[in-house]
């Protein structure tokens, strides 16, 4: 009996040996038949036959003969609907299974890929700073809207969406969000207060042309020395400064690491500055969003309010894309 149940045993480890080297070969073949599916990827341009060439041409750099215990390998594709199936066969020669007379073992494998039936989401969040101005945000201008076409064009009708997020030191969310839970905007409200000053008469004033710097970029502008008229007269008076919200939005706290924005985790409302344009929500609009591409300016996120003027002159003069000068 013991003779016996040798033999037995025996047989039973060499055909597992057999098997694993089988197993080995199928994961091979698996991983190759996945690989030349999603090599599949179509462009608009490609043939049935482009498809199938290229997946078969996967197939055999990641299924290489050199390195596997396979014979006889072969692999057959079909473009089926949004996608293509891979079907991979090989055989395994066997060693201790031919005592058995099993000279080898059969395998198949088969792999399906199909395009997601989903859409793009794209948000371009670009770079408003003054630094921007002139050639680098006309270069980046086109850029962008190069981007959007290209993707547009190689991607199904409606199956793209873009978003625009100009930035500068803030972003302009858009005032109409106000009141959002996921917002905290302070109340706009005006300080009034009695300050005294110097009021200083000048006399022989000269204006000259100079160099001034907005962001690091430099730029003419012009400025005026005088001389003193007779000494400073100290005078008080009233002045009221406005703080309003123009739509700005700031960063959370570094230490605020939450994924979503909440109620508990806000996004704060900066008053009292100017930031760019209104950022545009994801749409299928291309041409809107290329459109508002265009009409970005660099421009600095300056106070916006000075305390001589009112609240109207003070909302006008943050809507207002153009240079600051000194």
């Amino acid at each position: 009996m013991f003779g016996l149940l040798i033999v037995m045993l025996g047989g039973c480890v060499a055909l597992a040996l057999d098997y694993a080297r089988a197993l080995a070969v199928r994961s091979q073949l698996q991983a190759a038949a996945d690989a030349a599916a999603l090599s599949s990827n179509p462009v608009p341009t490609d043939t049935d036959a482009d498809l199938l060439a290229r997946v078969t041409a996967h197939f055999n750099y990641n299924m290489p003969m050199a390195r596997s215990n396979a014979t006889g390998v072969t692999v057959a594709s079909a473009v089926i609907t949004d996608g293509v199936r891979v079907t991979a066969r090989a055989n395994v020669p066997t060693t201790f299974g031919r005592l058995l007379g099993i000279a080898n073992m059969p395998i198949q494998v088969v792999s399906e890929a199909k395009a997601a039936k989903t859409v793009f989401e794209i948000a371009l969040v670009l770079d408003n700073t003054y630094s921007m101005s002139g050639s680098k945000l006309a270069d980046l201008k086109v850029s962008a809207k190069n981007l959007v076409d290209e993707v547009v064009a190689g991607s199904a009708s409606g199956s793209v969406k873009f978003a625009l997020v100009p930035f500068s030191n803030y972003v302009n969310i858009g005032k109409s969000y106000r009141g959002s839970i996921w917002l905290s905007v302070p109340n706009d409200y005006s300080e009034t207060r009695n300050v005294c000053w110097w009021n200083q008469a000048w006399k022989n004033c000269v204006t000259t042309s100079a160099t001034c710097y907005n962001d690091g970029v430099p730029f003419s502008c012009t400025q005026t020395q005088c001389e003193p008229d007779g000494a400073p007269v100290p005078q008080c008076g009233d002045q009221t400064r406005y703080y309003i919200w123009n739509g700005c939005a700031g960063s959370r706290m570094p230490q605020d690491l939450s994924a979503a924005v909440s109620g508990a985790s806000p996004v704060p409302g900066i008053l009292d500055v100017g930031c760019p344009s209104t950022l545009a929500r994801l749409t299928t609009d291309d041409s809107a969003i290329k459109a508002q591409i265009d009409g970005m300016c660099a421009g600095r996120d300056v106070h916006s309010v000075r305390p001589d003027v009112g609240l109207a002159d003070a909302i006008a003069r943050t809507t207002v894309c153009r240079r600051r000068g000194h």
